[in-house]
């Protein structure tokens, strides 16, 4: 994106919050800007797949995130991001009457 392009569109973070009767929330957090290379986004999927320490990426944040939404409160965290379109991402937590199955355990939160 063009400096003269970025100009006309200023840099904005939108957040969203919803409330899904058959799930719980939904959290969107996103921005309008030039979007995550596409490395880097390889490298925060592999984050979010398999969330231990790596030595390739300081992604300790990402991986509390991870820690929390997804084994503490059953949940899912999810990044999407297009190339000159921006990034967001989604955290999905369920209502405290879902019932969680993750690692075969069954979980009532």
């Amino acid at each position: 994106m063009a400096y003269r392009e970025i100009l006309k569109i200023p840099n904005r973070i939108i957040i969203i919050t919803l409330f899904i009767p058959s799930y719980g929330v939904k959290i969107i957090i996103a921005n309008n800007g030039m979007g995550i290379l596409k490395n880097i986004k390889n490298q925060l999927d592999e984050v979010l797949e398999n969330p231990k320490p790596s030595e390739k990426v300081n992604t300790l944040g990402l991986s509390m995130s991870h820690l929390i939404v997804v084994h503490k409160h059953g949940g899912e965290l999810e990044c999407n991001s297009l190339s000159d379109k921006g990034t967001e991402f989604v955290i999905k937590l369920p209502s405290s009457s879902q019932r969680i199955i993750r690692n075969n355990l069954a979980i009532i939160l």
